[in-house]
């Protein structure tokens, strides 16, 4: 039984992979990032890490050693000190109220914990994705593995599990069954950037695209990269930015790329650069095989710059609102509007900005998506 003090902060405990400064996991990061920034004053958090990034690259702070990081405590450990005895003395010895895993897979930072904490601790599991057709098609064996045995062993029917679309809610409840439960609250995305549209030069007869995402099957850019490479006359540049995840998927990109000088790869994007970079470009693209809210599509219309996506995310129906094209993964269908694109005029495409600023403000950034986001951590078990 635990004895909160009347009028005292109540206390959360974060597990996943990486946090910042680490950034090269994208959208997990910024999830859970988004959520302290709205609940940070309201809660005491403490957030258990790793003590790297996706690539292995060691973050550039103290390690093993609780310290005030983003307005919570952040533990970054090195890969000695993920072990149990570590874990269990910072999360008892801090007694949360919720235990919050933002992952399904992670041995580290979801398996083992949760193994250890199932039935002491309220508990909230973020599968971000994972539980998607697409993205258990990667791997498929050893996830059908870890599932079936995770479901007799790990997760328990109090669990709540964050999804953060209806369609979220059905992928989970596909997996674990239609009684599990299940509470939706909406990722949250980075401010409305301002962009001066006399800056923002939209000729017709060329298109200026770019790709600003991790580097993996899942994003599928190889499918972009063979649509373009096989309509050479198209008046178009794509650049690409993101951190390579999968090597043997950039040596198949990479190898095509350089049959064509309109493709190129930009490096790296500091989450801080995200905003200026995409208002470079006419439309950002994402051909995803699945994504459960995708944050990089938000972000593109936050920084008042269109979309061009695959249907496979939340973000549906995009020619309603004026704000990009949400398409089926046939390459055909793809390079008709990429056509329609490079045809578009300054005029059309000014509309289009305009259109992002008010989508955005009214479907990423209202005020009862953040009361979505705060009501979840207050369930009862």
């Amino acid at each position: 039984m635990k004895n909160q003090v009347a009028g005292s902060k109540k206390r959360i405990v974060i597990f996943i992979d990486w946090f910042y400064p680490a950034y090269k996991a994208g959208g997990p990061i910024k999830s859970v990032f988004n959520i302290v920034s709205v609940l940070k004053e309201s809660h005491e958090i403490r957030i258990i890490t790793s003590a790297y990034d996706l690539d292995g690259t060691e973050v550039n702070l103290v390690h093993n050693e609780l310290i005030q990081q983003e307005g919570c405590a952040v533990i970054y450990l090195t890969k000695e000190n993920q072990n149990t005895k570590t874990v269990k003395s910072l999360v008892v010895g801090f007694n949360p109220d919720v235990i919050y895993y933002n992952s399904v897979f992670s041995i580290h930072f979801t398996m083992i914990p949760l193994f250890l904490f199932k039935y002491a601790f309220k508990t909230i599991i973020a599968p971000r994705g994972m539980l998607g057709k697409g993205a258990l098609k990667i791997k498929p064996v050893k996830k059908s593995i870890f599932l079936f045995l995770a479901k007799r062993f790990l997760f328990s029917k109090k669990m709540l599990w964050h999804a953060s679309t209806e369609f979220e809610v059905k992928e989970i409840r596909a997996v674990f069954g239609e009684k599990t439960n299940v509470l939706i609250a909406q990722n949250m995305s980075s401010p409305v950037t301002d962009r001066t549209q006399s800056n923002t030069t939209k000729e017709s007869g060329t298109l200026h695209l770019v790709f600003l995402s991790r580097i993996s099957e899942k994003k599928n850019l190889l499918f972009l990269i063979e649509a373009l490479v096989h309509n050479l006359e198209l008046n178009v540049q794509l650049d690409i930015y993101g951190p390579i995840e999968d090597e043997a998927y950039w040596k198949k990109c990479n190898e095509l790329m350089n049959k064509d000088n309109r493709l190129k790869y930009a490096g790296v994007v500091q989450p801080h650069e995200i905003a200026e970079i995409l208002q470079q470009y006419h439309f950002s693209v994402l051909p995803t095989i699945h994504e459960n809210y995708g944050h990089s599509i938000a972000e593109s219309i936050t920084s008042l710059v269109p979309v061009l996506v695959s249907k496979n995310t939340p973000w549906i129906n995009l020619v309603e609102y004026n704000v990009g094209y949400d398409l089926e993964l046939n390459e055909k269908v793809w390079l008709n509007c990429i056509n329609k694109l490079i045809s578009m005029s300054q005029v059309e495409y000014n509309k289009m900005i305009t259109s992002c600023e008010l989508f955005s403000y009214k479907n990423i950034l209202s005020e009862e998506i953040i009361q979505h986001n705060q009501k979840l951590f207050s369930f009862e078990s």
